[in-house]
C-alpha cells in the first residue's frame, strides 16, 4: 500500500506524473489532429535518415512510451484509475530492465565501437 503522507512517495509520484504528461498529451494529440501526426512523422523520418544515432533515438523515444501504453492498458482492463494502478505501471518488469540496461548502456558502447572502427 502507498502512504501518500510521506514526502518522498508523494514527490516522486509528483515528479513521475510530471513527465510522463507530455508522453499522454502527445499520444492523445496524435489520434486527433493531423498536424501532430504529421509532425511525429517528419520527425521520425529525420531521425530515421540519420543513421544510426537517429535510430538509437528512435529506440530511446519508444522505450519512454512504455509506461504510457502500461497505464492505459492497466486502467482498460481494471475500469478504473487509482494509486495502485499508476504505481503498477510505473513499476519496471524484468524485460523493461534489460531494455533499459540495452539502451542505457551497451547500445553507446557498440555506437562507439562501430564508430572507431568505421
Amino acid at each position: 500500500m502507498i502512504d501518500l503522507n510521506k514526502p518522498a512517495q508523494l514527490f516522486k509520484i509528483l515528479i513521475s506524473l510530471v513527465t510522463i504528461l507530455p508522453f499522454h498529451l502527445i499520444l492523445f494529440g496524435s489520434l486527433f489532429s493531423g498536424n501532430i501526426r504529421n509532425n511525429l512523422f517528419d520527425l521520425f523520418t529525420t531521425l530515421l535518415d540519420n543513421g544510426i544515432i537517429g535510430a538509437y533515438i528512435i529506440l530511446v523515444l519508444l522505450y519512454l512510451f512504455i509506461p504510457n501504453i502500461k497505464l492505459w492498458y492497466l486502467c482498460i482492463k481494471s475500469r478504473a484509475f487509482n494509486t495502485e494502478i499508476y504505481m503498477q505501471a510505473s513499476a519496471k518488469t524484468i524485460f523493461e530492465e534489460y531494455i533499459s540496461k540495452f539502451l542505457y548502456l551497451y547500445a553507446p558502447l557498440l555506437m562507439l565501437g562501430y564508430f572507431l572502427i568505421f
